[in-house]
């Protein structure tokens, strides 16, 4: 009970006849002492508006020390390449440079980079080209030299990395350039293996395309006439040089259009290969100064044809896909 006695006692200290019967309002005697209120838990104090930014300047203090590096953008830059390299987010490079487009960066921009402490370099000087070719050599630049410059056999800028190279056949060379065994080796590989899978029909493979060109806002008609020109709208087509599918994309160059697509694409599969030609004819459409540059970058690479100008073949190139325009 929690006036902590008994009936019996409350009986007798009232002298009551029968203890079931009880009227509202009779006033009895309790024996023994009164039970000790407990007291009432004290009220928590609130936190003052300095306890709180002292409590949140310590777990600043306790978080990972962070810096910010100073980053200018160059040719094969996207903000994924440069989250991985700098070991950060691309999330963290939009904010830090209030950016509302991560496809949208260019050539000599200037990026602030918030990295973690533990990240050994310093911006621009960490992450020269020269370092960045001599430990990936395999990747190339699609818009210093995309196609055209490569069939022309210009010459690497390391020579002691190139893969061995035998001598010029049919087998290895096309439009005056030879190209090395591992390159000739993984075009032959992939030509195997798009024999052995389903490929889109041509018309579906059109659908494709004027589906994927209308979603990334590029001119249906353009993507049409650059992949009839590559390959005939044929993902099994591969090259000497082994450029696969349908846009003609080569490895590296496809490697650059995941950034631009903000996914890893493959490009053995026939949506993927259609989306990585027609991100990177969007980036030419947005960098190039006219729709014939941009037509002629996609076969010399808009770095080549800003240097050297059109070569006679790219100018034929051009022509070939503005006819094949006005007939889509």
């Amino acid at each position: 009970m929690r006036h902590q006695t008994t009936i019996k006692a409350l009986v007798a200290k009232n002298k009551l006849e029968n203890p079931r019967l009880l009227r509202i309002g009779t006033t009895i005697q309790v024996p023994g002492e009164m039970p000790k209120r407990s007291a009432a838990p004290e009220p928590k104090a609130k936190k003052k508006a300095s306890d709180r930014s002292k409590a949140k300047k310590e777990a600043k203090d306790k978080a990972p020390a962070r810096r910010t590096l100073s980053h200018t953008v160059r040719r094969n830059d996207n903000l994924i390449s440069l989250a991985r390299y700098y070991g950060t987010s691309w999330g963290s490079i939009m904010k830090a440079n209030r950016l509302a487009d991560p496809h949208r960066i260019t050539v000599g921009q200037k990026l602030q980079v918030p990295v973690p402490a533990s990240f050994r370099g310093d911006g621009d000087q960490a992450r020269s080209p020269k370092k960045e070719h001599k430990h990936d050599s395999k990747k190339k630049d699609p818009k210093k030299s995309d196609k055209r410059d490569d069939r022309r056999g210009e010459k690497k800028d390391d020579k002691k990395k190139e893969s061995r190279t035998s001598k010029p056949s049919s087998r290895n060379t096309f439009l005056g350039r030879t190209y090395p065994d591992h390159v000739v080796r993984s075009a032959e590989r992939n030509r195997a293996a798009l024999k052995e899978v389903d490929v889109p029909s041509r018309s579906e493979t059109r659908s494709l395309i004027v589906s994927t060109a209308r979603r990334y806002g590029v001119d249906p008609k353009l993507a049409l006439a650059i992949s009839w020109q590559e390959s005939g709208w044929n993902q099994r087509a591969v090259s000497v040089a082994n450029a696969v599918g349908i846009m003609q994309v080569m490895p590296g160059t496809g490697e650059w259009c995941s950034g631009l697509a903000g996914r890893e694409l493959n490009l053995m599969n026939p949506k993927d290969n259609v989306v990585a030609g027609v991100v990177y004819l969007r980036w030419l459409a947005q960098n190039a100064s006219s729709t014939d540059q941009a037509i002629a970058g996609y076969y010399q690479g808009l770095g080549g044809v800003r240097k050297n100008g059109m070569y006679p073949d790219t100018k034929s190139y051009v022509r070939a896909v503005k006819a094949h325009m006005a007939r889509f």
